[in-house]
């Protein structure tokens, strides 16, 4: 059935797609959803709305220490490396402990390429694990000089 979509009342929202769940060096490894996702927003979904003028927001985790301080403890429970008995791998090589939680130094990782990079408090904003990943970091980088940059 058709539909009416008004472009300036509308945006495309584009949720957790940052390195700490997509990069190979990251629980990234392990192909997900997310990574498909990624190729599809990329090839179809962002060319899309940029057609259509259509804004871009990409939504990602971002905590600052204000907000560490009062966060519901589920939040560190579903978010520690520990889940149902099984630490997460995060890659081989890499220095990042594995029992840390929410606001945790996660230490460095390696890339298959022997290049290293401190992936930061874990979900903390501003930090490695919390930007975006890869080729979408690219094109919201490429999106600041166009007439409606992404958010």
């Amino acid at each position: 059935m058709p539909v009416t979509i008004a472009p300036t009342k509308t945006a495309l929202i584009i949720m957790d797609m940052q390195n700490l769940f997509l990069s190979p060096a990251m629980f990234g490894k392990v192909r997900a959803k997310g990574h498909g996702a990624e190729g599809l927003l990329l090839s179809t979904g962002i060319p899309a709305a940029c057609k259509a003028g259509i804004q871009i927001v990409h939504v990602t985790w971002g905590i600052s220490d204000e907000e560490l301080a009062v966060l519901p403890p589920a939040l560190f429970c579903g978010f520690g490396y520990h889940e149902n008995g099984e630490s997460f791998q995060l890659g081989s090589a890499n220095e990042v402990e594995d029992d840390i939680g929410v606001g945790d130094d996660m230490g460095h990782v390696k890339f298959p390429d022997g290049s290293i990079v401190a992936a930061g408090r874990l979900l903390m904003r501003g930090q490695w694990n919390t930007a975006l990943h890869g080729r979408l970091l690219k094109d919201f980088e490429r999106s600041r000089k166009t007439a409606l940059p992404d958010v």
